[in-house]
This record gives structure tokens, sequence and C-alpha cells, in this order.
């Protein structure tokens, strides 16, 4: 069943640029927070695909979408879905969330070498917790260079 209108594709972007917005204006923070937005359709011999990240058009074509948001704890934060899903199917699509945003070992992962500025990346290997604390490291070295300290 095609999805309809949803918001659901715009929450990790928003959640993602909230947190960038209290980083850059140096709001201590205790933790972090990951989003990823899942798509489930129909497909493979479990009778259904699980799409990470997916395009519009995977978006209009799903039967469910699912946006899970983990914090630099491997706590779950965040789970919004919509559509029709089984609870094996939202499990899968929970642990492939998971792995994406903590990575599989629920913490960094990979050593991209990524630019700030560069949200587009190719971070593949990489959990976006792992990308996002090595993007923070390395703006805190440029910021902080001038004083003679890394």
């Amino acid at each position: 069943m095609p999805q309809t209108a949803t918001h659901l594709p715009s929450l990790p972007p928003l959640l993602h640029t909230g947190l960038l917005a209290l980083l850059n204006g140096n709001v201590p923070l205790t933790g972090t927070a990951t989003s990823v937005l899942v798509a489930l359709s129909s497909g493979d011999e479990k009778g259904f695909n699980v799409i990470l990240d997916p395009t519009e058009k995977e978006v209009a074509a799903a039967s469910s979408l699912h946006v899970f948001a983990w914090s630099s704890r491997s706590d779950l934060v965040l789970a919004e879905s919509e559509g029709v899903f089984e609870v094996e199917e939202w499990d899968e699509a929970a642990e492939a969330a998971r792995d994406r945003c903590i990575g599989a070992a629920g913490g960094v992962t990979g050593d991209a070498d990524v630019e700030m500025g560069d949200i587009g990346g190719d971070i593949a290997g990489q959990s976006l917790d792992g990308w996002l604390r090595m993007s923070v490291a390395k703006e805190m070295a440029a910021t902080t260079r001038w004083r003679g300290e890394v």
C-alpha cells in the first residue's frame, strides 16, 4: 500500500539540525542523538525490504515508514511509525536504524575523513554518531588552533 503525504521524512533532518545548532552555539550537552528514516516495502524472501534513508519514490511506494533516534548512550529516544507492518518488521527496521545511527557495536565506528561542511559526504562504514563525533572534534581543533591548543 503506497504512503500518502507524511511528515516522517522531515524528522531526521530537523532533529540533526537542532542538535548541530546546539553544538554550534556551544551549549553544554551530556549526550547527542542521531536519527534515520526507514522504509519497509514488499520484497525478498522475508516478504519485505528494509530501506535506510529512502528516496521520495521509495517513500511513496513503502508500506510503512519509521523514524528512529538513538542517543550516544545507545538508548532509543524516538520511534515514530506510519503504515501497515508486523512487529517482526518493526524489529528489523529498529535494528537497521540502530546500526546506522550508533553502529553495530553501539559506538563510534569507521575512520572516514569527512569535512565539517560535507554533510552529504561519504560516510560508508561509519555510524552517524561516529561521523558526528569526528566532525565536532575537527571543528573544535579548527576553532582552538589560534590558541595553540589542539
